[in-house]
């Protein structure tokens, strides 16, 4: 009889594996262009780095998807912000409440620039979805190298620099894993300023 071959996709947490062996095949690259610049073997430095550059895009993509596997896993009935037109509207004739999903998102297990983005895209959906209120979950940093916090104060300067300017007011800090914020939808002219400048 046949081994049954998994076909199930790799958790988050393997995809970082997977990235972060990259990361350290990186390093090794990087140490064996230094020693061929050194012995001046300049076509082996050419060959170095085009492998570089594919173990550069190579680790990014584990990454992303890495990212995407470990946001769905921590939010599983988030919208898709995605979605075609037809697809919104379907979803807006069988029922499904798009608002819903859009009560809170939970940042955690990724990294803070992935965190930091998807904030951004979510607080841009509740502005166009028209939520008044929603939760970012952060985590307290419990698995964090040194159990330091990293997401939530990022997110928490972001909040401080950018809300006000667009609607957005920290209802409730007091949780040190998530704010409750409120979206009152109004953007000021600073905030409108800062969204044009790609802040």
């Amino acid at each position: 009889m046949g081994q049954l071959v998994s076909t199930a996709s790799p958790t988050g947490d393997e995809l970082r594996l997977r990235a972060k062996k990259c990361s350290d095949e990186l390093s090794d690259l990087h140490q064996q262009i230094r020693v061929s610049q050194n012995s001046r073997d300049f076509q082996k430095v050419t060959e170095l780095r085009t492998k570089v550059d594919e173990k550069h895009k190579e680790r990014d993509l584990l990454n992303a998807k890495a990212a995407a596997e470990i946001f769905a896993a921590h939010n599983p009935s988030y919208p898709d912000l995605g979605d075609s037109w037809r697809t919104t509207i379907t979803r807006l004739w069988s029922g499904k409440n798009m608002m819903d999903g859009l009560k809170k998102i939970d940042l955690h297990g990724l990294f803070v620039k992935e965190a930091k983005q998807k904030m951004e895209e979510h607080l841009e959906a509740c502005r166009i979805w028209k939520v008044r209120n929603t939760w970012i979950i952060t985590g307290r940093g419990k698995n964090s190298v040194g159990g330091v916090a990293k997401i939530r104060p990022e997110v928490e300067e972001w909040l401080k620099i950018h809300g006000p300017g667009m609607g957005i007011r920290i209802m409730d800090a007091s949780n040190p894993g998530a704010f409750q914020l409120e979206l009152t939808g109004e953007k000021t002219i600073l905030g409108s300023l800062w969204a044009m400048l790609g802040y």
